[in-house]
């Protein structure tokens, strides 16, 4: 039987503050390069690639994550996978706002691998307005793994 004992609970299914992101084009670029996108509009810096969206969240989804995670298990945690819902490209100059929240843990006997569940979430920011525009971009799962 797998108890929750140790994890902190509290933390789940809340939304950590709200961070900014500048994103840069040679940031997008070198992104495009480190991935092998062949996308020409990537590798000249019009867009971002897509999945460049993980970039600001990476170390936000990893704190919000190990928040919930007793200490003893923070080296046997490892990111697993990341479901995307894409609304528009994101532009080199924007500001994208960041936030995460872990949604939920799923037990498993310590033989196995035991998935822990993030929701990382991107809002879109116009630089130059401030405004929030109306799509957004969500990672809407992120899955990492206990090993």
């Amino acid at each position: 039987m797998v108890t929750n004992e140790g994890f902190h609970l509290d933390l789940l299914d809340r939304w950590t503050a709200e961070t900014q992101y500048k994103v840069e084009r040679d940031q997008t670029i070198a992104y495009a390069k480190a991935t092998n996108d062949p996308v020409g509009a990537h590798l000249d810096g019009t867009y971002a690639p897509p999945v460049f969206a993980v970039v600001p969240l990476t170390v936000l989804m990893a704190d919000a994550t190990m928040g919930v995670v007793p200490d003893e298990l923070m080296m046997r945690i490892l990111h697993g996978e990341h479901d995307f819902r894409f609304h528009r490209p994101i532009v080199p100059g924007e500001v994208l706002t960041v936030r995460a929240k872990p949604i939920g843990i799923e037990g498993r006997s310590p033989a196995s691998s035991s998935p822990r569940y993030s929701k990382p979430a991107t809002r879109m920011a116009n630089s130059s307005t401030s405004s929030t525009s109306s799509g957004s971009s969500e990672a809407a799962h992120s899955r990492v793994r206990q090993v």
